[in-house]
């Protein structure tokens, strides 16, 4: 070794020895003055330490500790009930836990060999424990009381016992479609008094039916429920009526190769000239209203069924209520009801008839029914009945169907779209709907001279059979005359 580096080791080693303890020497190799030891020792895990002596250890000892624990509860409860009752619980829960230890310990030791120890733990323990109890207890009642309410009458019809008729939900003593009123308060329904409006009678004479069918071979398995069925349907039209005495009307069923129904009076009986036209009653009405039964033994109404219809055979089919008073029963979809049809072929029977063309509205001659007399050809584009009672209670004309007279009611855009559900409507026929007996009806009847209880004709026969001694009231007529045969209508 050359003299001058030995000296130079050596005064650097003896100035070493003169250095107090924890002092360095700040070395700048590069004369660009900067430090070549680190001055921070930060909280992250990226220490450097340095230690320099003269064998240049350097010792870094790096703990760190990080715990990232997060502990997340959600519990969703969701129960759906379906009775509309909506219960909607939202619990959230949230708990957040944040733990954190920073510890940075830097140990330095420097000695003559500036071992230096720089420990740092850096305990990033983060706890977080979100427990969020989201219970959506969506209790939510979509009532599948999604029933239907047929007659609007805020009941569904589950729980309508008359779900055809807005104004009862029970049948009470009249039954569906008909009130249990008491017009005189003596105690006796209407519907089962004669004479409402007299508190004195309430009783007169009464009106039963009878059934025979044209041909006994024909489908008799169906026979009891078409029996039963028009029975019902007189016994309904009868409540509306008034009889001075007893009467039994015969009705002769087929069961034919047409596609619906069809029903008349089988006989006619003259009543009156009104404006050199003869005016003829249909027989079963004037039966009931004189008591005297103008073709004796024979039938008085004929009322013709569609044989596919009743079978089963085509394109729907007629459904008979097992219990055609109370009208409760739940009628099969895609049916016709029964009883509407019984009622309606009556309807024709009783008043809805006459002999006018249906499209030009021509009589065929010197005589025409009350029906025919009452309708006004010339109103538009439809023809009008114009019965006083019928135009009271409808508030102006009743449109009648178009080409299909004797009916009332038409389809959108013609007049009369709001009768489509009368039970005496022209129009297509609903499934699963019944038809009842309307005030309209009954208004018509009125103007054709039925007795239809409190009318003026009715309340004459009523005051006649409250006195003994009051005769009861002539008929404007005085000698039968038997009129030309109705045609059938559907």
């Amino acid at each position: 070794m050359k003299p001058k580096l030995k000296t130079l080791l050596l005064m650097l080693f003896l100035l070493g020895l003169a250095l107090p303890t924890g002092c360095t020497i700040e070395v700048d190799s590069d004369d660009d003055d900067t430090d070549s030891i680190p001055a921070g020792d930060g909280d992250t895990d990226a220490d450097t330490d340095s230690d320099t002596d003269a064998d240049t250890d350097s010792d870094s000892d790096t703990d760190s500790d990080t715990d990232s624990d997060t502990d997340s509860d959600t519990d969703t409860d969701s129960d759906t009930d379906a009775d509309t009752d909506s219960d909607t619980d939202s619990d959230t829960d949230s708990d957040t836990d944040t733990d954190s230890d920073t510890d940075a310990d830097t140990d330095s030791d420097t000695d003559a060999d500036t071992d230096s120890d720089t420990d740092s733990d850096t305990d990033a323990d983060t706890d977080s424990d979100t427990d969020t109890d989201t219970d959506a207890d969506t209790d939510s009642d979509t009532d599948a009381d999604t029933d239907s309410d047929t007659d609007a009458d805020t009941d569904s019809d589950t729980d309508d016992n008359c779900p055809d008729d807005p104004d009862k939900f029970e049948p009470g003593v009249c039954g569906c479609g008909i009130p249990d009123d008491d017009a005189d308060i003596d105690g006796t329904p209407d519907c089962n008094d004669a004479c409402p409006n007299n508190g004195d009678i309430q009783s007169m004479g009464t009106i039963s039916f009878s059934v025979t069918f044209a041909d006994a071979s024909v489908l008799p398995e169906l026979h009891d429920e078409l029996e039963q069925c028009m029975i019902a349907a007189g016994d309904a039209w009868a409540q509306h009526l008034v009889a001075p005495s007893n009467v039994t009307i015969e009705i002769l069923v087929g069961i034919v190769d047409i596609a619906t129904a069809n029903g008349r009076s089988t006989t006619t009986e003259y009543i009156r000239t009104d404006g050199g036209i003869d005016i003829y009653q249909a027989g079963v009405p004037y039966e009931i209203r004189t008591g005297v039964d103008p073709n004796g033994s024979e039938h008085d109404a004929e009322i013709n069924f569609g044989v596919n219809a009743i079978n089963g055979n085509g394109s729907w089919t007629y459904w008979f209520d097992p219990d055609p008073y109370s009208r409760t029963a739940v009628m099969p979809s895609g049916s016709v009801d029964g009883m509407s049809t019984c009622l309606h072929e009556l309807g024709h029977a009783l008043g809805f008839t006459g002999w006018r063309d249906q499209s030009s509205g021509a009589l065929p001659s010197y005589y025409a029914t009350e029906w025919d007399l009452y309708t006004n050809i010339d109103a538009g584009q439809v023809f009008l009945f114009e019965g006083a009672k019928a135009v009271a209670e409808y508030g102006d004309g009743v449109p009648e169907t178009f080409e299909n007279i004797r009916h009332v009611a038409n389809q959108d855009p013609l007049p009369g779209s709001d009768l489509q559900d009368d039970l005496m409507r022209g129009t297509y026929t609903a499934y699963d709907f019944r038809y009842y007996i309307s005030p309209l009806d009954l208004a018509i009847m009125e103007d054709t001279s039925v007795p239809v209880k409190g009318s003026p004709a009715a309340e004459a026969l009523c005051d006649a059979a409250s006195s003994s001694s009051a005769p009861l009231p002539e008929p404007s007529f005085t000698v039968s005359r038997p009129g030309p045969p109705l045609p059938l209508v559907e």
